[in-house]
C-alpha cells in the first residue's frame, strides 16, 4: 500500500513540475518588413538577448520564437543592411503574442570603386567600366 501511494506521489510531483513550468511559455510571432517596400525581410535574425536562442525570419518575413521564461525578455531583431531594433516583451507575457516589426536600411555607401581595367588571357572577359553599377556593399557601410 505504501508502495502505490509513493508511486502516485512521486507521478503526480512530475506531472505538477511539467504543468508549473510550461505556464511560462510565450510564443511569438509575426513578419519583419522593409519599412519602405513593405515585403518580407527574409532571413533576418531574431535573438534573445544574452542568450545564444534565436531564430531567422522565412522568405516571407514570418517567424516564430517560444520563451520559456517568466521575466521580461529583450528581443534583438537585425539584418545586414538594416539597422537593428530592440523590442523587449514584458514579464506578464503569456501565451501567444504577434509581434509586426518594420526595419529601416541602413545609409550604405561605397568606399571606393576601381577604375581600371586589365585584359586578363584564359578565358576572362574584358569588361568595360561603364557597364559597372554601384552596390551596396555587403557589411552595409
Amino acid at each position: 500500500m505504501q508502495l502505490i501511494i509513493r508511486l502516485f506521489l512521486g507521478f503526480f510531483l512530475v506531472f505538477l513540475n511539467g504543468a508549473v513550468f510550461s505556464q511560462y511559455k510565450t510564443i511569438v510571432s509575426g513578419r519583419v518588413t522593409d519599412i519602405e517596400s513593405n515585403q518580407g525581410i527574409e532571413f533576418a535574425n531574431i535573438r534573445v538577448d544574452g542568450t545564444t536562442k534565436g531564430v531567422e525570419s522565412d522568405v516571407d518575413g514570418k517567424y516564430e520564437i517560444v520563451l520559456n521564461t517568466n521575466e521580461k525578455v529583450k528581443l534583438i531583431f537585425s539584418r545586414v543592411g538594416y539597422k537593428p531594433i530592440e523590442h523587449t516583451i514584458p514579464s506578464f507575457s503569456q501565451g501567444q503574442l504577434r509581434l509586426n516589426l518594420s526595419m529601416v536600411p541602413n545609409d550604405s555607401k561605397l568606399e571606393f570603386i576601381i577604375t581600371e581595367e586589365k585584359i586578363i588571357s584564359g578565358g576572362m572577359v574584358k569588361q568595360n567600366v561603364e557597364e559597372l553599377k554601384l552596390l551596396p556593399s555587403a557589411s552595409g557601410n
